[in-house]
């Protein structure tokens, strides 16, 4: 077995890479917790190595991002109960780091098609249904921008970022649907503000302030825009 495990929300499976040999190349599995054979979640395909993998918030399905010798395949695949997987996207480009809505109706992806060969992503956002894009952010030349996390809360469809745009990182909040975004700037604070998660339904962001190799949590206000930064 390889690759991180991740346990499904009603705590009834984990799903894992079965990769024999520990080559980091086969087939997505889940696996009862309470032991038993194995459910093989794309078994119409070709091995592949995984590159990300996320339950969306209601459990209703497990998105993942796969390459192949054909390319990288951004993946839906039921899980109440577990059903076919279905292609979202497929590109020759680099596609990585899949998140998903908190009702499954949205599924990003870091993407590079905007700079083929270049790890400099853009976030696109497709309609997990009808697999049509929906937005996609481009913050070149002035840097990468990559998702998080959806909001947790179910028919918010605000997606927490980590943003370059000062010459840092630094978080900031889109609605793919409305086009809405707010970022945080954060100019009293010097080195990177790295945004790990949200308490959307408090407007909280927990963050990881690194500078001069040192790394303090806090937690900014998106009301506000106030940060307090934990200090040892």
């Amino acid at each position: 077995m390889g690759y991180d495990s991740l346990l499904s929300n009603d705590r009834q499976w984990v799903v894992q890479l079965a990769d024999e040999g520990g080559s980091e190349v086969g087939h997505l599995y889940a696996f009862p917790v309470d032991g038993g054979a194995g459910t093989d979640l794309t078994a119409e395909r070709d091995a592949y190595v995984v590159r990300g993998v996320a339950f969306s918030a209601d459990g209703s399905i497990l998105v993942t991002s796969i390459v192949d010798e054909s390319g990288y395949h951004l993946l839906v695949i039921p899980a109440r109960p577990w059903g076919p997987a279905r292609v979202l996207a497929s590109t020759a480009d680099e596609s990585w780091w899949p998140r998903v809505s908190a009702d499954g109706r949205l599924v990003s992806a870091d993407t590079t098609d905007h700079v083929p060969g270049l790890r400099r992503p853009a976030v696109t956002v497709y309609d997990a249904e009808s697999a049509e894009p929906v937005a996609v952010l481009d913050d070149l030349p002035a840097g990468p921008v990559r998702a998080v996390r959806f909001s947790p809360v179910s028919g918010d469809s605000r997606l927490l970022l980590a943003t370059e745009r000062t010459g840092f990182t630094r978080p900031a909040v889109w609605d793919p649907v409305t086009g809405e975004r707010a970022d945080f700037s954060l100019p009293s604070l010097r080195g990177e503000v790295i945004p790990l998660d949200w308490d959307a339904r408090h407007g909280r962001i927990l963050v990881l302030h690194v500078e001069g190799g040192i790394h303090h949590l806090g937690l900014l206000d998106t009301a506000t825009g106030d940060v307090e930064i934990g200090r040892a």
